[in-house]
């Protein structure tokens, strides 16, 4: 990962399974900028972590964070190649930690609504379905 990125999504091309997408950003809110890089070695920054796979819902949940030390983030994404996991990689600054809790608890929030939003849209439904029958039936 380049030193002008904070981090990168990954997810894996559609098209192509051996492949994964990567879109590098950079924190735009003051909040997050321009932190002091945290546990940095010789070798390489350290990062945080963050896999997504789907729940039996087919809805994103986070199934692994972890920090660790990368010498080359494009390497570690690359052999994660032909998996279906995404996520993303950010790298660990005084600032970004706050920034990945409220990302997984955005993640966990959007997922939570949608849940309840599939639940009260699979209610409504039924009761549109006993009324026309109900009305077929008279």
């Amino acid at each position: 990962m380049s030193p002008q990125f904070d981090g990168v999504y990954f997810y894996p091309d559609k098209n192509n399974p051996t492949v994964f997408n990567m879109d590098w950003f950079n924190f735009v809110e003051d909040t997050f900028k321009n932190g002091e890089k945290l546990d940095a070695t010789k070798m390489g920054d350290c990062y945080y972590v963050v896999f997504i796979e789907n729940d039996k819902q087919n809805l994103p949940k986070i199934t692994e964070t972890f920090e660790t030390i990368f010498i080359d983030v494009d390497t570690y994404l690359s052999n994660l190649a032909g998996s279906t996991i995404r996520g993303l990689i950010v790298r660990k600054t005084t600032k970004s930690g706050k920034w990945v809790d409220n990302y997984r608890k955005n993640l966990e929030k959007n997922v939570r609504i949608t849940k309840l939003y599939n639940i009260a849209k699979s209610v409504f439904e039924e009761k549109i379905k006993n009324t026309i029958k109900e009305n077929e039936d008279a």
